[in-house]
């Protein structure tokens, strides 16, 4: 994330931009969101004010990105205004965003019986 932090701090992706920008070089911004169902792992997205737009224009039952870099012209043109001030901070936190449909909590059970077949504890 770029910009300040909800503490009015500034963030690491912006000390990584800077010093991507101070080398020549520049960093791509990725804020990823999880947008499951209301009752599952994570929540829905839907329910958090502001994320409308993001939510109505994703596919349910896949990963999707924004390129939200785009949006900053259509946006200081004044082409999708009104804009909520989350959708805004976006635009200027992130270069992408990236929306998770349907998460769920990460276990060992996948990998364990193939890396390691005589651990036997619990993760």
């Amino acid at each position: 994330m770029q910009g300040f932090s909800p503490g009015n701090i500034p963030t690491l992706g912006d000390f990584i931009s800077d010093v991507a920008r101070s080398e020549g070089a520049s960093a791509y911004t990725v804020g990823i969101f999880l947008n499951g169902v209301e009752g599952e792992y994570g929540g829905s997205l839907a329910s958090e004010p502001g994320y409308a737009p993001f939510v109505d224009a994703a596919a349910k039952d896949q990963w999707v990105l924004f390129d939200v870099r785009a949006l900053r012209s259509y946006y200081w043109g004044g082409r999708i205004n009104p804009i909520s001030p989350v959708v805004r901070q976006a635009l200027w936190q992130y270069d992408a965003v990236v929306l998770i449909p349907h998460p769920r909590r990460a276990t060992c059970n996948i990998l364990r019986p193939k890396l390691l077949p005589a651990y036997r504890t619990e993760c």
